[in-house]
């Protein structure tokens, strides 16, 4: 319960961030979006915490929001990836990002078992 009030008090500054977020309207809508996919895979996650107020169709509704705002952002993936602050070890070496999306699509692919199905297939096949 207690990691439950943490994500709720994470989502409340990522709000009040949002409120205040210069930038363009796509771009805000775009971190909402990212906020919304958090928010309901976290739901997901934890349903058996909230057993009292999710029930299976619920539980159904919010798998499906997340499929949908994927699908949403599918176009916006790399200027997301790009704008997120993780390390330099993901990424290799910052200081050129002309060559950043080759080298994470490289990355990928060498990654074992990455060509293979996830167990989710059956929701990532209708994006």
């Amino acid at each position: 319960m207690v990691k439950a009030f943490l994500d709720r008090y994470i989502l409340a500054c990522y709000i009040e961030f949002l409120s205040t977020f210069q930038a363009d309207s796509h771009e805000k809508e775009m971190f909402t979006k990212l906020a919304l996919i958090s928010i309901h895979s976290q739901l997901i996650e934890d349903s058996r915490i909230f057993t009292s107020v999710l029930d299976e169709a619920k539980i159904e509704y919010l798998k499906e929001s997340v499929i949908s705002l994927n699908k949403e952002l599918k176009n916006d993936i790399v200027v997301i990836t790009y704008a997120l602050p993780y390390s330099e070890k993901l990424y290799g070496v910052i200081a050129h990002p002309e060559n950043m999306y080759q080298r994470i699509m490289k990355s990928v692919r060498e990654t074992p078992g990455c060509l293979e199905r996830p167990d989710e297939w059956k929701y990532l096949y209708k994006l």
